[in-house]
């Protein structure tokens, strides 16, 4: 009687770890999976700001030379700035990327143009229009492409 017993025994333990070990893996799956999405979202979102950060440092170039671009646009289609290593090394960041700042003109405004590359693959883009009324720059409109 003991024989049947103990191997009833073992078969609840067997049963019972093996329910564990299939929950277990359901939530380290899940898990993986939320960690994979939060570096996704962390590299996404680290790559709008640094399109962002270098779109405001066009807008302070055109805010600070507004006159002559609309003078060099007069002969030129575009302006074409490129930086690299974007971010600058100096910030504290590796320099990941190759960061462009195009200008063009349409009408009576500037249209400012912002991305960042890696091995000549746009990564992100954001573009700004900016007017100048009286002796201020005004932004106009931001677009994320």
């Amino acid at each position: 009687m003991l024989i049947n017993k103990s191997g009833s025994v073992i078969l609840v333990v067997l049963c019972t770890l093996t329910a564990v070990m299939i929950v277990c893996t359901k939530q380290w799956f899940r898990l993986s999976m939320l960690i994979e999405t939060i570096a996704l979202r962390e590299d996404s979102e680290k790559k709008v700001r640094l399109t962002e950060a270098l779109l405001n440092h066009g807008i302070v170039l055109c805010q600070d030379n507004y006159s002559h671009i609309l003078d060099e646009l007069e002969t030129q289609k575009e302006i074409i700035g490129s930086i690299y290593p974007w971010p600058p090394i100096d910030m504290g960041y590796k320099g990941l990327y190759t960061g462009m700042i195009i200008i063009t003109k349409e009408d009576k405004h500037l249209i400012l143009k912002a991305l960042i590359t890696n091995n000549n693959t746009t990564m992100y883009t954001i573009s700004c229009t900016i007017t100048q009324q009286k002796d201020q720059c005004v932004i106009g409109s931001w677009h994320r492409e």
